[in-house]
């Protein structure tokens, strides 16, 4: 995933300057969310692009995600998050660390994205990928974290009673809230 274009066009003509860009973004944050549509290409070994295709050398929008209102994504090593203006996450990709946000399954790859079911009742205002760990911030100012926990990326003092994957790394499939903040 590499691309969200606006749903509605952002230039009128060429001759428009990349200012232009910049305060088009900058709306979304401070105004009303306006909704972009995905466009992924490349490898899809995992699932990470968000269709069936295990190749796309061109841009393809994310057609189950058109009708979705996306305000935000964000993409890991091989997996992704994007996140509607009613503050629903939709995952898909790689799951070997819990990345997803749900229990590791034989299958590593989802490639249909879903909601994060165990996120749906908090409203959530921002989302980031790492390696193999993702993150989300509420509204409230609560900071959930899941995937990946090896070198402490998820910022929880329990590291040690966490999930170890086949690797010996620990893990968390779940979105927990990190009390430290």
């Amino acid at each position: 995933i590499g691309l969200g274009i606006p749903a509605e066009p952002l230039f009128r003509s060429r001759s428009e300057s990349t200012q232009e860009i910049q305060t088009y973004f900058d709306n979304i944050k401070h105004s009303s969310p306006k909704s972009v549509l995905l466009y992924s290409f490349g490898d899809n070994t995992y699932g990470q692009l968000g269709y069936e295709s295990s190749l796309t050398k061109t841009p393809k929008i994310i057609q189950s995600l058109s009708s979705k209102k996306i305000i935000s994504f964000s993409s890991g090593k091989a997996h992704s998050l994007a996140l509607t203006s009613r503050g629903q996450i939709y995952c898909w990709g790689a799951n070997v660390c819990g990345q997803l946000g749900i229990e590791l399954k034989k299958d590593l790859g989802f490639k249909n994205p879903f909601i994060l079911k165990s996120l749906n009742q908090i409203k959530i205002k921002t989302i980031s990928c790492g390696d193999g760990h993702s993150l989300a911030l509420s509204y409230n100012g609560d900071v959930y974290s899941w995937g990946a926990g090896g070198c402490g990326q998820l910022g929880h003092d329990d590291i040690y009673s966490l999930k170890i994957d086949n690797e010996y790394e620990p893990y968390l499939d779940y979105p927990k809230m990190n009390e430290n903040f």
